[in-house]
């Protein structure tokens, strides 16, 4: 839309984007698969419209708030977003040894791995191959009754239909695998990425993926292992270990069970991968409850950004005094993107 004489484009903008705009647009838009609208009801929006100055004032007002605002939520989730990488690297360190959960601090001394993936382990940690832990398992559903669940690489194993609104490709969940809670599914095709996880649910997974269990008698706790497995350094020997067709991030790279019960391991002491889920967890909920502090900052911000939107265009507030005394923006400078 090009403004015509007496409307300046920058008002006409955060106009549409106001409450005011949005309001006269949802019952205007119409349409079979798809919600559209048409010129005529654009062109039938009956808006508010102030004397150019006034109009110029606006502008000036709410481009200057909005990017003071923009630059506050960036910042914000930049802090999410380091929160979150600091969590990672914390939880990485203490499970594969490279911190003491106990202290705080490297262990007093190291040893060899002889592990590709895992340069140096604490000297009581001790080496197992993952098929003396595990045990494959395949068993298939005879009524595809079962819940299906999927493999989540933010949240694990869940409910399909908790996270996916599109009904699931297959037509039929017949002879789908069985999973029971406690059993460790990897997604073959993505376990370089990470979705190997312990399940908490009983049901129904792709008959694409591996189900394993832990052997009559292994000493380890399944979500230690799964928590260990997806590790960027494990990630990475999974990606050497997988055969397929794919450079880069893309393809179709699976790591097949042989290759998997291949990988070698290190564990501490049952009792010590108890005490180190325990601060992982204890570590995770402090970055979270941080993360959903700023989460919910970011959403007020928002609020308010509206709140000023809808307030400044429909003459609720009058602005021309504060967007006098505001600086002139330097579009490159102030540009938040």
């Amino acid at each position: 839309m090009r403004p015509r004489h007496g409307l300046e484009g920058g008002y006409l903008f955060w106009l549409l984007n106001s409450s005011t705009g949005a309001d006269q647009f949802r019952p205007r838009a119409n349409g079979v698969t798809r919600y559209g609208l048409s010129k005529v009801a654009i062109g039938s929006i009956r808006l508010p419209l102030p004397p150019s100055p006034e109009q110029a004032a606006i502008v000036h007002f709410l481009d200057c708030l909005d990017r003071r605002i923009r630059r506050c939520i960036r910042a914000k989730e930049e802090l999410i977003a380091l929160l979150e990488e600091q969590q990672h690297a914390s939880v990485e360190q203490a499970i594969t040894g490279q911190i003491d959960v106990r202290t705080g601090r490297p262990y007093a001394t190291y040893r060899d791995s002889g592990v590709e993936w895992l340069p140096r382990v604490p000297p009581a940690w001790e080496r197992y191959r993952l098929k003396t832990l595990l045990e494959g398992i395949d068993r298939r559903s005879s009524t595809g009754s079962e819940t299906l669940l999927s493999l989540r690489r933010d949240h694990g194993i869940v409910v399909y239909a908790d996270h996916f609104s599109r009904p699931p490709q297959a037509k039929s969940l017949v002879d789908f695998k069985l999973v029971a809670r406690g059993q460790l599914v990897v997604n073959r095709l993505q376990a370089n990425n990470g979705l190997v996880f312990r399940s908490g649910l009983n049901g129904l997974v792709s008959p694409d993926y591996s189900v394993f269990r832990a052997r009559l008698g292994a000493q380890f706790a399944m979500r230690y292992l799964s928590s260990l497995l997806r590790t960027i350094r494990c990630r990475a020997h999974f990606r050497r270990e997988s055969t397929g067709l794919g450079t880069g991030t893309a393809g179709f790279l699976r790591l097949y069970d042989d290759r998997f019960l291949a990988t070698a391991v290190y564990l501490p002491a049952k009792a010590m991968q108890r005490r180190i889920l325990d601060w992982t967890d204890l570590k995770t909920a402090k970055t979270t409850e941080r993360g959903d502090h700023a989460g919910r900052q970011i959403a007020l911000l928002r609020e308010y950004r509206q709140r000023l939107i809808d307030d400044a265009v429909t003459g609720k507030i009058d602005v021309r005094g504060a967007a006098a005394a505001l600086p002139k923006l330097d579009p490159v400078a102030d540009d938040p993107a």
